[in-house]
């Protein structure tokens, strides 16, 4: 596959990766960054993009659960880019574990997180119940503890 400067078209997606790969690489994404046969988008699009195909070939969740031994905390993990391309595994996460009491969201991997992931986390607080649950945000980059304190999550969420 080739990267021009700064631009990539749809034809080579379609090579590179054949046809049962569109639906994936195109959902998720909003309608003016989907990669249309006459459109042209910046390399880091494409570069997101081939990385999503990668993980999915290699079997790689973005969002992965993990219970305690002792069963009384779910452990959340997000890698890669948190954002609305996500939403389903997350939500999906949380509600099969709706009557657990204390929920980590681990960061250590998280390389992007942007508005719709606030608005994941908030839905999660609140379909938990706010007041019956905790939920600690752990693991946090230097720039996605900056997003989250910028936002106020500090005073909702635990972060770490």
């Amino acid at each position: 596959m080739e990267l021009s400067a700064g631009k990539w078209r749809r034809h080579v997606c379609l090579q590179a990766t054949g046809p049962a790969q569109i639906r994936p690489v195109t959902r998720g994404l909003s309608p003016r960054r989907r990669i249309h046969a006459s459109g042209d988008y910046h390399d880091d699009v494409v570069v997101r993009l081939i990385r999503q195909i990668n993980l999915r070939e290699q079997g790689v969740m973005t969002i992965e659960t993990k219970v305690t031994s002792d069963g009384a905390a779910v452990t959340i993990y997000i890698r890669g880019r948190f954002d609305f391309s996500v939403v389903n595994q997350f939500r999906e996460a949380y509600e099969a574990h709706k009557q657990k009491k204390h929920f980590y969201i681990d960061m250590r991997q998280t390389e992007h997180m942007d508005s719709s992931a606030l608005g994941m986390l908030l839905n999660m607080r609140s379909y938990l119940g706010s007041d019956a649950i905790k939920i600690d945000i752990i693991n946090c980059s230097p720039g996605i503890r900056k997003i989250l304190e910028i936002a106020k999550f500090d005073k909702k969420f635990a972060i770490s």
